[in-house]
């Protein structure tokens, strides 16, 4: 690839480019840089077919002598320029785009590139950022597609009728497992008692749901039964350690066989609370609070004399 049009050829034939007055200034910078050596933070390594193309098709790229010349820093950005504005596909596009970002973000210490030259001899910055904006949302809305119709796949009606057939009629190795996971394992009374219950329930609650889990779900919730804990006593059997949330109407009869009502531990840690004056007793400060209609009964309490300090009209002490 030494002359102007072996290059033109080869890039038409990759069907990247297409043929107009760009891509022959393309192959006219590269065929006139062929024989400029390599100069250290003067020159800069340039692929005529480009990286991105083996890339993009996960081919090993051709670093070989004929494939690659070197340019200086504004030629390499007028290369990559000339292949923007021919490029026929718009991942080409955008590799070029970030190719000449690229070369103006890492400039040789000797070489200055400024706004003026760019806007002359390319376009000017801002149009540059806007067109590579612009490609690099329409490749990640592309991507994104493509990852959500992987996702949801389509299925095939042939498909539906052999899981419906698999469903309704299962094979005999499916069979064989179904008893043996139930071989061994018998309900509990408790559980089945439950089952009863929660059957009762659906049937009672509105007949309007076909579906037992949706009745039984909604008679659980009217019922405030289930695993609700609205409304309910947190009670402990020590000696079997078990926790159960019950209704009130149902308390008696745990407390029966064993079973405590479980305390808050804010309510162990309270101190009872007196008013000096009238020798009343509160559990607590927030009782205190409420009955003198103040906030200040914890620092009356608080402090070494309690005669010192007055709190809604009142001396307080801890008990």
């Amino acid at each position: 690839m030494r002359t102007s049009d072996s290059i033109k050829n080869k890039l038409i034939s990759l069907q990247l480019v297409s043929d107009n007055n760009f891509l022959q200034l393309y192959c006219e910078l590269v065929s006139h840089n062929f024989f400029t050596e390599k100069q250290k933070y003067i020159t800069q390594t340039h692929h005529i077919i480009p990286k991105c193309y083996y890339k993009q098709y996960e081919l090993p790229i051709d670093n070989n002598s004929n494939n690659i010349v070197y340019l200086s820093a504004k030629d390499h950005m007028l290369a990559h320029y000339y292949l923007y504005k021919c490029s026929l596909q718009d991942w080409f596009k955008l590799a070029n785009l970030q190719a000449i970002l690229y070369c103006k973000k890492n400039l040789p210490l000797n070489m200055e590139i400024t706004q003026d030259w760019i806007a002359i001899n390319l376009e000017s910055s801002s149009q540059l950022l806007e067109a590579y904006n612009k490609l690099k949302e329409k490749e990640t809305y592309e991507l994104h597609n493509s990852k959500s119709k992987k996702q949801h796949k389509i299925v095939s009606n042939e498909t539906r009728e052999k899981i419906s057939i698999s469903k309704t009629n299962p094979s005999e190795l499916v069979r064989k497992h179904l008893k043996e996971a139930h071989i061994g394992k018998k309900q509990t009374v408790e559980t089945i008692q439950k089952r009863s219950e929660s059957l009762k329930l659906a049937h009672m609650a509105d007949t309007k749901y076909k579906d037992v889990g949706t009745k039984i779900s909604l008679a659980k919730k009217s019922n405030n039964s289930g695993n609700n804990r609205k409304d309910k006593i947190h009670i402990i059997n020590k000696d079997l350690n078990k926790h159960k949330y019950v209704l009130k109407k149902d308390l008696d009869s745990f407390l029966a066989e064993g079973y405590s009502i479980v305390t808050k531990k804010s309510i162990k840690n309270r101190r009872k609370v007196c008013c000096l004056e009238t020798n009343q007793v509160f559990n607590s400060i927030k009782e205190a609070n409420l009955w003198a209609k103040t906030s200040r009964v914890g620092v009356c309490c608080r402090s070494q004399d309690p005669w010192k300090y007055t709190a809604g009209g009142y001396h307080w002490a801890f008990i």
